[in-house]
């Protein structure tokens, strides 16, 4: 090939390349292929592409006439080399990594010769430049197309070397990146001297090929035009008004889509409209001014219903023209802080209507933003009233006797701690008094359970009769009664108020026609003399009732003597030991907070037993009586069995939470305790790290040795450790350093103590500390009031667990509880902004 001497260098290179990717030739007979450089090449007779495939289009198309239908067979030829040109230019670039336009055209042309096309020769009259001006002419010496007429014994009245000109052009428009056309100008098989040709862009051609005939003056422009091989115009105008008929399509169908998409959309805004407008919640629109008060500029009927006032009332008004009963100046100050922080708000308050009634109110404040600005603020105002009755019904129920409408033992319980709390606060002692009722057994089974129930009724109202104001009195289950006695002078101020209490229950209570009389056994235990926790009085309390009822005395204060005569242990532990299963045994969970993202980490699986005569109790009443026997064992499995089972029942249903179990001291004995832990994750397909076990501090140190060899076979599970009610052992946290344990959990004395006692806050800080420089994370019970939490915080504390985050929950309600759980975030937790679920 030849080229103009500024092209020289970079064609050298493309040939060397060229030369060297066709020298890689491999020919394969027995798959009929040739393969040039691991790509398959196919080969064609020049006449098939040349002379047989016009004649073959001009056939089809001779209905047409001569002309248009070797316009078509041009058009076919031009476009499928134009496309072959474009193809072959990226491939050879891509390989060559060359982006210079001139070394993107020089592998053309050298292609084109080693491909079989043709001899190349480029003129140096061409400016191949990557503009409107570029410029090619150029001829192709022995054309594989004028050859294969001429051969065939054929001549043509105009240009034959179409695919010449449409694979050349396609080559250099691929490297230019600009449209290009060429146009054979002269051409050996329609009689010329040459097959020459001029590249340029689609709009300037013909004033190329007129320049070039007034040149050569061999013809005239006009013939020469006609010769010339231009992409015919009958494909472009079937192409174009193709297109134009595609795009009127496209634009009716775009029309009749924006159409309907417009009908839709106001339908949906009418549709959307009318649902504000009806809807229950109260829906509010405002707009803040320039310094950043709020005004209403909408309310819907919603509003209006909820609130009292009507809309003409609250338009251009502030929020705070709704009146609020409690904490209304710090309400609408919390709101307006979200304002100017640009974040949403949220608060329950209590609202007072024009008409002077009071409803609970829910309040959503929402930023909506346009254009990256807070363009207005939108409310959703819900009246929860029934819903808070709701609430407060069933906690009435859950903490209160169904027949009696005494508390229950849960609330019992509650009583009792904070009068432990208050006894170490301000040292007022108390007394716990336990009273079985006597012959009340024989009164139901003659007069039938009706007469049984009005009866415990009627006890409850006479018992309560006889309290102070602070006392508090609960039905146990059965015909067992519970009074907490505050106003405690001395001993024998309980046992006057005993006595008052016997004679009371000995007057004669009358149901229908039956005059009846019951007595009681009450055993008496003091605070603190005889327990400093809710469960060593409560058993104690009920040692001391059974001896009152065996020495048949109507009272009886606990003395340690008569704690292995009680019958009561005695019945209770044959009557655990066959209620190992999932009728009189179930689990509550109390959730655990992770202040580091404020969501629930895990929860913690608590045991309760539903005895048969109805009452419910905690595991500090019953587990005691089997601690050191394998009956403890037999209930740790069953509780690590279903605590695990339900762990990953939550989980399928996308609650990302963990559970934590409490083991026994005597669990650490048993030597399958490790091999149950892995069955039972195995069984329920739950990953090891999302269980905790915990065992208090004293547990521990009785075997120091075997707790380490336990511990650690637990982690080597991936099972996590927590040592519980750490501080009422009295060990040294040095002391467990060594132990493999995950995390510490604070007694919750200490937590509730450290806002009154200076000592106990540098216990619970200093506690902290510690744990963590040893690697540990840290977990704090008792958590129940916001200024705990902010304490808890500011120390630095990693989980917290209390009745401030949530009461213990049963399955059911844990899952509900789970998916609205409230955020308790460092972040939230030090802005006073923790939102605490009842």
């Amino acid at each position: 090939m030849k080229v103009p001497s500024p092209f020289v260098t970079p064609f050298l290179r493309a040939q060397e390349y060229v030369a060297r990717y066709f020298a890689d030739r491999i020919e394969q007979p027995d798959t009929a292929t040739i393969a040039i450089a691991g790509e398959r090449y196919v080969l064609l007779r020049a006449a098939s592409l040349s002379v047989e495939f016009v004649e073959m289009v001009m056939k089809l198309y001779q209905d047409k006439g001569t002309a248009e239908a070797r316009s078509v067979a041009n058009n076919l030829l031009f476009d499928l080399a134009h496309a072959l040109g474009k193809a072959d230019a990226r491939s050879f670039q891509q390989k060559m990594a060359v982006s210079d336009p001139i070394d993107n055209l020089s592998a053309g042309p050298i292609h084109f010769a080693f491909s079989g096309w043709a001899f190349v020769d480029i003129s140096e009259e061409s400016r191949p430049s990557p503009d409107e001006n570029y410029f090619l002419l150029y001829d192709h010496p022995f054309s594989f197309e004028s050859h294969s007429w001429l051969a065939k014994g054929k001549r043509s009245d105009v240009p034959v070397c179409i695919m010449n000109a449409g694979y050349s052009s396609g080559w250099c428009e691929e490297s230019f990146g600009l449209p290009l056309a060429a146009a054979e100008v002269e051409c050996l098989a329609s009689g010329g001297r040459h097959c020459r040709f001029i590249m340029a862009p689609p709009s300037r051609l013909e004033a190329h090929l007129a320049e070039y005939a007034a040149r050569h003056g061999g013809a005239t422009s006009a013939a020469l035009h006609s010769m010339a091989a231009v992409v015919p115009e009958f494909f472009q105008r079937k192409r174009l008004e193709d297109e134009l008929k595609k795009a009127n399509e496209q634009l009716e169908q775009r029309v009749k889509e924006r159409t309907a998409e417009l009908e839709t959309a106001n339908r949906q805004l009418g549709i959307l409209g009318s649902a504000i407008e009806n809807a229950l919640e109260g829906f509010v629109i405002l707009e803040t001014t320039a310094n950043l008060a709020l005004r209403i500029s909408f309310v819907n009927q919603g509003f209006c219903r909820i609130t009292g006032y009507c809309a003409d009332e609250m338009l251009n008004q502030p929020p705070e023209h709704l009146v609020l009963v409690d904490n209304a100046m710090a309400t609408w100050a919390s709101l307006y802080d979200s304002v100017r922080r640009d974040v949403s708000f949220e608060a329950e308050v209590t609202a007072r209507r024009p008409d002077g009634s009071t409803y609970a109110l829910e309040i959503h404040l929402m930023p909506v933003r346009s254009g990256g600005r807070t363009a207005h603020w939108i409310a959703i105002l819900r009246d929860i009233s029934d819903r808070k009755l709701h609430l407060d019904q069933l906690q009435h129920q859950a903490m209160h006797d169904a027949l009696t409408g005494l508390p229950n033992r849960l609330l019992l319980h509650e009583r009792i701690e904070q009068r432990i709390h208050a006894m170490r606060r301000q040292g007022t002692p108390f007394a716990l008094l336990l009273l079985d009722l006597d012959g009340f057994k024989e009164i139901n089974d003659t007069f039938g359970h009706y007469t049984g129930d009005v009866l415990l009724s009627k006890v409850g109202e006479r018992l309560r009769a006889q309290l102070g104001a602070t006392d508090t009195i609960a039905r146990l289950g059965g015909d067992e009664f519970a009074i907490v006695l505050t106003e405690v002078v001395d001993r024998s101020h309980v046992i006057d108020f005993v006595c008052q209490l016997l004679v009371a229950l000995k007057q004669p209570i009358f149901i229908e026609e039956h005059k009846l009389v019951v007595g009681a056994s009450i055993g008496i235990v003091h605070c603190p003399e005889h327990g400093t926790d809710a469960t060593t009085l409560m058993r104690r309390a009920d040692v001391a009732m059974y001896a009152a009822k065996a020495a048949r005395s109507g009272s009886m204060t606990y003395d340690a003597r008569h704690d292995v005569h009680s019958p009561a242990r005695i019945q209770l532990i044959n009557e655990l030991r066959g209620s190992i299963d999932n009728e009189h045994l179930s689990l509550h969970y109390q959730p655990e907070i992770d202040l580091a993202t404020g969501r629930v980490i895990r929860v913690e699986a608590l045991l309760r037993w539903q005895r048969p005569d109805g009452s419910r109790l905690l595991p500090d009443e019953f587990l005691p009586l089997v601690e050191s026997s394998e009956t403890i064992d037999r209930i740790s499995r069953w509780v690590l069995d279903k605590a695990v089972a339900d762990c990953r029942e939550w989980q399928e249903a996308g609650i990302a939470a963990g559970v934590s179990v409490n083991l026994s001291p005597h669990n650490l004995h048993d030597d399958r305790l490790g091999p149950d832990i892995a069955t039972a994750l195995v069984k329920h397909g739950l990953a090891p790290s999302q269980l905790t076990v915990e065992i208090t501090e004293s547990g521990i140190l009785g075997d120091i040795a075997r707790a380490t060899r336990t511990f650690q076979h637990l982690r080597d599970l991936g099972v996590g450790v927590s040592i519980d009610d750490f501080g009422t052992g009295y060990s040294s946290l040095l002391h467990l350093k060594h132990l493999p344990f995950t995390e510490l959990k604070i007694d919750r004395s200490f937590t509730n103590e450290m806002l009154a006692n200076a000592h106990d806050a540098a216990i619970v800080r200093s506690i902290i500390d510690l744990c963590h420089e040893l690697g540990r994370a840290i977990v704090a019970e008792g958590v129940e009031t916001q200024e705990v939490l902010d304490r808890l915080v500011e120390y630095g504390c990693d989980i917290v667990q209390g009745y401030y985050v949530s009461r213990p929950l049963d399955k059911s309600t844990l899952h509900a509880w789970l998916r609205q759980a409230p955020q308790f975030s460092r972040e939230a937790a030090m802005q006073g902004r923790a939102s605490p679920h009842p």
